[in-house]
């Protein structure tokens, strides 16, 4: 027999009690009939149309976030803790009729709806996100989205999705950072269900702050990172021949060189050479004091600009697209470099 826990006090949010009844192993909260991880899964009435409002509400993102990945046709996907439906109806229109998507879950319930919505490519079936018993290196992508922060344990579902994933595939989450959760002007009943909400998610040990940390977890888990170094222009200046010998030695050839603190754009040049680095370096030094080198990687370069300090504000996403090689002043004379160095 289900146990019910009942509001005895008529001022507590709904929300409040679900923290007390979270943190009350003997109770059980009517409608709520399995648990992902640590997070409590609700079947009561409009709790899939729920689902549905959320992820129209990412869908733009979603579909911003698949583009740059590149989903291509024919791609093995999988979407792990996909509910009632994730983002495989995104996946299935990227991989077209020769691919294939997969969405695992462990609620019955919501695989069944799905199944019944699900276009021809688009397959789901039952399983644990930290162990899905599904073959390695079998899929392009594996996404998740909103289960690392709320289910707990986010090392242990990275492990296993980069255990799914072929070589050179990729692993995409997409999870929160409530911080962003802001209301102006203040108001006294968004700071009570801001209150409320955050006490219900840490009553059942989620992160709701995971995605500031997602960097470093992707770092410790062994995945890819474009190495780098980075040194002062007075460094530079007392010992160029050091500098230059720590580049070659750790990143080689080709690099780019750029100024810290300006971007993608302005004191950014490719080195080749040993002679062409110290000719990068000098340029760079000439807009910051710090001077960032990167290894060259095959890679798409997606950049985002972030400016003002009290309220930062984020610009658009955007991508260079390069059809020759990148050097500083490539195509153009130097007179008309300048101006348009002068002019970013």
């Amino acid at each position: 027999m289900k146990k019910v826990l009942i509001d005895t006090d008529p001022g507590m949010d709904d929300a409040l009690a679900l923290v007390l009844a979270a943190k009350s192993p003997e109770l059980e909260l009517l409608g709520i009939s399995s648990v992902a991880g640590n997070y409590p899964i609700e079947h009561r009435r409009g709790e899939i149309e729920r689902l549905h409002i959320q992820a129209e509400a990412v869908a733009t993102d979603t579909r911003v976030m698949l583009d740059r990945i590149g989903v291509q046709p024919g791609w093995r996907c999988l979407d792990i803790g996909c509910g009632p439906r994730g983002i495989t109806d995104l996946l299935s229109e990227r991989v077209g009729p020769t691919g294939r998507v997969l969405g695992i879950d462990k609620d019955q319930e919501f695989l069944a709806y799905a199944r019944a919505h699900a276009p021809a490519t688009v397959e789901f079936q039952q399983g644990d996100a930290y162990s899905s018993g599904l073959p390695a290196a079998s899929f392009d992508l594996v996404h998740m989205r909103f289960v690392a922060s709320t289910a707990g344990n986010p090392e242990a579902l990275l492990q296993e999705a980069m255990r799914l994933v072929r070589p050179g595939g990729v692993v995409a989450l997409q999870e929160p950072d409530v911080e962003t959760f802001k209301c102006h002007p203040p108001h006294p009943a968004w700071g009570r269900l801001i209150t409320a909400m955050l006490a219900v998610f840490a009553s059942v040990d989620s992160d709701i702050y995971l995605a500031r940390r997602l960097y470093s977890l992707f770092l410790q888990a062994g995945l890819p990172l474009c190495k780098y170094l980075w040194f002062l222009r007075a460094h530079w200046q007392e010992n160029r021949a050091k500098v230059i010998k720590s580049v070659i030695r750790d990143l080689g050839f080709p690099c780019f060189v750029k100024p810290a603190n300006l971007g993608s754009s302005v004191g950014v040049s490719r080195a080749d050479d040993k002679a062409s680095l110290e000719q990068a370096i000098e340029l760079a030094a000439q807009y910051d004091r710090k001077i960032v080198v990167e290894e060259a990687v095959d890679a798409r370069e997606i950049e985002c600009a972030v400016i003002g300090n009290n309220e930062p504000r984020a610009s658009l996403p955007g991508e260079y697209v390069i059809d020759t090689c990148f050097q500083v002043g490539n195509r153009v004379n130097q007179a008309d470099y300048e101006a348009l160095r002068d002019l970013a």
